[in-house]
């Protein structure tokens, strides 16, 4: 029993430990760690203004090391989705044994249950991931159907979104940043990957301006009580923004998800200078000894996708 918590005590900040499995299509391909989530992982540590602050909803999460990594870089929530059960569970286990604890949400699901409940020792959930590791996110693991997704968060039922297991794990609010790592694989699901991303994008932008416009409406009025200060709208940031991480395999499905990209009318821009520029994190962070990843380096793609009209543009 000793040996066991020995081996549950979360890795030291800098250091991550995953489950995975040599099975690539174990957990629908969830539970096998692939490139690019890695190559995802390195950007988010050496760019952690990237997600620092924000919240952040993670598509097909997989093991969770993007994820861990999102909280480990300053993400303020970190929602870690995939549409297999078992690769969710594994994805549970991989943020407790990394001292990320998870929050006690409505999920709709009893994944974080099974994984997590046991190793703290049925104590339940914790709130907060391990601030001891530099990191206070808000962290949740849980089963997302993009197609269902989809439909829930489309036209009028996006302003209520109260059956959107994506939205549960973000405590009701709609993200900032949406992560995504070796997503666009299979053509077949290509176009509604694309299309959760632009509902997701709606929301946020539409969730944004009413915030706006309530703050506008408060600054005026505290501004004319004394009849001194002018209202100044100032430029903003885009309400939010999605990170795609991807290894070029077949050049059709590339082509493919760029032309549902433009034909969906968002922005996409190449952010790939993160993958290897040292921004405001630890200098040059890298995995060691993955020679996988070494291999695959100049075929990885780092894209970023926006509405049209939010002012953003990749730097």
């Amino acid at each position: 029993q000793q040996q066991q918590q020995q081996q549950r005590q979360p890795c030291p900040y800098g250091a991550v430990s995953v489950q995975a499995c040599h099975n690539m299509l174990a957990g629908s391909t969830g539970c096998a760690e692939w490139e690019a989530g890695l190559a995802l992982s390195e950007a988010l540590i050496n760019h952690p203004e990237l997600v620092r602050g924000a919240t952040c909803l993670e598509l097909g999460c997989g093991t969770g090391l993007v994820g861990i990594h999102a909280a480990r870089a300053g993400a303020a929530w970190v929602a870690m989705t995939d549409g297999d059960s078992e690769a969710a569970q594994n994805c549970a286990w991989n943020c407790r044994i990394n001292g990320v604890r998870l929050s006690d949400v409505p999920l709709g699901t009893n994944v974080q249950d099974a994984a997590v409940k046991e190793l703290n020792n049925g104590q339940g959930l914790n709130c907060t991931s391990n601030s001891e590791l530099g990191h206070g996110a808000t962290c949740t693991v849980g089963v997302c159907c993009w197609s269902t997704e989809v439909a829930l968060l489309s036209g009028a039922k996006r302003q209520m979104p109260s059956d959107s297991s994506a939205l549960k794990l973000m405590g009701g609010r709609f993200p900032e940043v949406i992560l995504g790592s070796d997503l666009i694989y299979d053509p077949e699901v290509v176009p509604v990957l694309v299309q959760l991303i632009k509902n997701l994008l709606l929301g946020a932008q539409a969730a944004r301006s009413g915030k706006t416009e309530n703050d506008q409406r408060g600054q005026k009025q505290t501004s004319g009580l004394g009849n001194c200060h002018e209202f100044v709208s100032m430029p903003q940031k885009p309400a939010a923004v999605a990170y795609l991480c991807s290894t070029r395999r077949n050049p059709k499905t590339t082509a493919l998800f760029e032309a549902c990209v433009i034909r969906a009318g968002l922005s996409l821009e190449d952010a790939s200078h993160s993958l290897t520029s040292v921004g405001a994190g630890p200098a040059s962070a890298r995995f060691q000894c993955v020679s996988s990843l070494e291999a695959a380096r100049q075929r990885i793609l780092l894209q970023a996708i926006t509405l049209p009209d939010d002012g953003w543009q990749a730097s």
